[in-house]
């Protein structure tokens, strides 16, 4: 496997101007990933040659789209280019309780990490919808993610976990696994829908039904999605306090 970093002259985003692509042995591609100058020159300060041919950054988690850490590394964000599928979610709430095939859009799963003694613990977690044919750059606008157990406005996309809690991760690719961990997850009412089919007092189960009596599991319809005034330059520079969120 080998890396290989190109700077533009003209970089898409000035703030991650170093593009990167990781190359198998077998030929296959992942990327890219986009890096600052700063992180980038600190990744190749502490690479010696003489001990391994490789750029000493961790294996990232499956459909990562973005990856990026602090100079010392001890710190880290992940975006997971999630596809267009039909999930299988359990529901319990208002006295109903079901399991349900739904069907998501694509989405953006943003992951901040922080290295403590015993792995990395997550600091903040978000999602983000976007249509499903869409090339993924900087300025590619980004929707609100549809279901609920997700915040807008000021905290947009942030995850609501409730009593869920997250472990400490061993590694960085295990990150992989937050998107399932989140499904599996029973839903409920709390944050409610946003997709423009929504009619007026439609609750979450009352989507589901719908769908449940539409016959077969649909994918769902890009028209529904509700753009967030965000973009995906702005996901990959939010910041946080680095502390999980209680809800």
């Amino acid at each position: 496997m080998k890396w290989i970093l190109e700077l533009r002259d003209n970089p898409i985003d000035i703030k991650y101007p170093v593009e990167g692509m990781q190359i198998a042995d077998n030929g296959s591609k992942r990327g890219p990933y986009f890096f600052s100058i700063d992180d980038t020159i600190a990744a190749l300060k502490e690479f010696d040659p003489s001990e391994s041919e490789y750029m000493p950054m961790p294996i990232p988690p499956k459909n990562t789209a973005f990856i990026t850490s602090t100079k010392d590394m001890t710190q880290f964000k992940v975006i997971m280019d999630i596809p267009k599928a039909v999930q299988t979610i359990r529901y319990d709430a208002m006295g109903h309780q079901g399991v349900y095939f739904v069907g998501f859009p694509r989405t953006l799963c943003a992951i901040e990490v922080k290295q403590g003694y015993e792995g990395w613990r997550v600091t903040d977690s978000r999602l983000f919808a976007i249509e499903e044919n869409t090339k993924l750059e900087p300025g590619t606008r980004l929707s609100h993610f549809p279901f609920p157990n997700v915040y807008k406005g000021s905290r947009e996309g942030a995850i609501c976990w409730g009593t869920n809690v997250l472990p400490i991760f061993k590694e960085i690719r295990d990150l992989e696994n937050i998107f399932q961990m989140f499904l599996q997850a029973p839903f409920n009412e709390d944050l409610g829908l946003r997709i423009l089919a929504k009619q007026q007092g439609m609750t979450f189960h009352s989507y589901l039904e719908h769908l449940e009596n539409d016959g077969e599991p649909k994918p769902f319809n890009d028209e529904d999605l509700i753009p967030c005034g965000m973009q995906f330059g702005g996901l990959m520079d939010i910041k946080t306090n680095n502390t999980m969120e209680e809800y």
